[in-house]
């Protein structure tokens, strides 16, 4: 086995070299190698070994961390879905029950055609409308308006001031059937007591039957809606709706007296008259046409009935020229 030389001075073997020191420093240099990696093995061992037996608990800890927050993240999300899948399909609905203060529709015109909740109903109703069926277009949507406990969402309304267009169509140019009857003039009928004994106004004769005056001659045939007529106001919704007997007829937006001052009761329409004078709280009295008359084109004086209070008096239903008014209280 050879032996393993070390010079330091890189004489191997020349001048300089003794065997017996060159034994000696090979065994101390040997010794302290030895010694070295002992020292090195036990702190690594001691410290080092702590370290990576830690290690391990850290990776854990981080790898478990994202499995508890997958698990959580379907409970979160899941809420919502479920309230959607209990939300009901036509959202819209939740718009139908604003105030009408905020909505109000003005007139509405047959071409504004609706559509009907009821699936069946609105078929057929599409159909009456397209096929100029008004008499059964009117029927369905009382039948769909029958049903229905809000009378101050946008739908009612909606539908109520459509029907209103269907009973001016057939109340004004000669739809047949409904409540429309003829009449023959007899001698010493007026155009007045007709429209007294119909409870009609003389002006919806007129229209109906496209006079062109309101001279009239026994034996004429004359067509007359037959109503029963009924209003009722609702302050809160600002509404006004006409009943022909149980029947809803039309629908209007209206504006109230301020501060609640328009009176709650019963009461009974006793005057209509066209292009009324004003009498101003001053005493004046203000002739139809100036711009000072807030009544419009008609006033329709009431009385009260019942167990109302017999002091509301001077209260009436009237027109007005300030549209900006209509759906307040001014």
């Amino acid at each position: 086995m050879a032996k393993i030389r070390y010079n330091y001075d890189d004489n191997s073997g020349g001048p300089g070299y003794h065997k017996n020191s060159s034994g000696k420093g090979f065994k101390s240099f040997f010794w302290i190698i030895v010694i070295a990696l002992a020292a090195w093995g036990i702190y690594k061992w001691a410290f080092g070994g702590k370290k990576t037996e830690k290690t391990p608990e850290i990776v854990e800890k981080t790898q478990k961390t994202p499995e508890k927050s997958e698990k959580k993240v379907p409970e979160k999300t899941a809420v919502p879905v479920k309230t959607a899948k209990v939300k009901p399909q036509n959202s819209v609905n939740d718009e139908l029950e604003k105030d009408a203060v905020s909505y109000p529709l003005g007139k509405v015109e047959l071409s504004q055609v609706p559509v009907l909740n009821n699936q069946q109903n609105n078929i057929l109703f599409q159909k009456a409308v397209a096929d100029t069926d008004y008499q059964t277009a009117k029927t369905l949507i009382l039948k769909e308006l029958s049903g229905m406990k809000s009378r101050s969402s946008l739908y009612f309304r909606t539908l109520g001031k459509y029907l209103r267009a269907l009973n001016n169509k057939i109340l004004f140019d000669g739809v047949p059937g409904g409540k429309n009857e003829n009449y023959k003039v007899k001698s010493g009928d007026s155009l007045n007591r007709i429209a007294i004994h119909f409870n009609l106004p003389v002006t919806a004769i007129v229209k109906e039957n496209k006079l062109k005056s309101t001279t009239i001659y026994p034996g004429q045939s004359l067509r007359i809606y037959k109503g029963d007529w009924k209003i009722e106001v609702s302050k809160s919704a600002k509404l006004l709706y006409v009943y022909d007997g149980k029947d809803l007829f039309a629908i209007f937006d209206i504006g109230i007296g301020r501060e609640g001052r328009t009176p709650k009761g019963d009461f009974i329409l006793t005057d209509k008259i066209e292009h009324p004078s004003w009498y101003a709280p001053d005493g004046r009295i203000v002739p139809y046409g100036e711009k000072e008359n807030v009544l419009g084109t008609h006033w329709l004086k009431i009385e009260p009935a019942g167990n109302t209070d017999p002091a509301y008096i001077g209260y009436g239903i009237h027109g007005t020229w300030d549209n900006g008014s209509i759906t307040r209280s001014l």
